[in-house]
């Protein structure tokens, strides 16, 4: 059987049950839509999303879902956040998860369940973390990492701010995020932005994306603690 789409269900157990995120995510093989999908592939998607929704018990500081065509226009994704756990959103989840595979276009869906490790909390999930440029990336993580290290990574020990002043990092309305608003700042976001800026340096994704991890681990960041999906 010719296989439409490639699914990835990511459910960690970093260090106990509650202290993870999780993550869900779909592809449209080449020149195919999610609503190309059969029977068999949809009953999988669906138990998979069962699994996703059932881990809201214990992830419950909001959940989101994005969902693209690779070759639509950057302003054309759509998503959802809510800040409240899937389980007590259940029809707001069921719904937009079900649109995943029944609009004509659709070739990329990523769904996340927080659990708030890091930074403003009763906020709707800021995951997918999105950067605008020529095209729209989008990023969802799970794990942890310093936010002091991610600046020095980003800005070299200091020395040049100039990548976070043109592109601020969020604190959801609590100030500055070169004053108190740091507290409110999400190390996901920055963990972006340094991919973004490798991204830019070398003009080329995938070796940025090689250059930020490779900093980032070279730096003492656990490879359990930067499990992502960058879109």
């Amino acid at each position: 059987m010719y296989r439409v789409i490639l699914t990835f269900l990511f459910i960690f157990h970093i260090s106990a049950e509650l202290c993870a995120c999780r993550i869900w995510a779909v592809i449209a093989k080449n020149d195919l839509v999610l609503n190309m999908a059969n029977d068999e592939e949809l009953e999988f998607a669906s138990y998979q999303l069962g699994a996703l929704y059932d881990q809201s018990q214990y992830n419950q500081d909001g959940w989101a879902v994005i969902r693209y065509g690779i070759n639509l226009d950057p302003a054309s994704e759509i998503i959802f956040r809510s800040e409240l756990p899937a389980n007590q959103d259940s029809l707001n989840y069921w719904t937009n998860m079900s649109t995943i595979f029944s609009e004509q276009s659709e070739s990329i869906g990523i769904a996340h369940i927080r659990t708030a490790t890091s930074g403003a909390s009763l906020i709707p999930n800021p995951h997918p973390w999105l950067f605008q440029d020529s095209k729209t990336y989008s990023f969802v993580h799970n794990g942890g990492a310093s936010k002091e290290l991610l600046y020095d990574l980003i800005t070299n020990n200091g020395s040049d701010e100039s990548w976070l002043e043109q592109h601020p990092p969020q604190t959801f309305g609590n100030g500055d995020w070169r004053d108190n608003g740091w507290n409110s700042v999400v190390d996901s976001e920055l963990i972006m932005l340094l991919i973004m800026k490798q991204i830019n340096i070398f003009d080329d994704v995938l070796v940025g994306l090689e250059s930020a991890f490779s900093m980032m681990l070279e730096g003492g960041i656990s490879p359990y603690m930067l499990n992502s999906v960058f879109s």
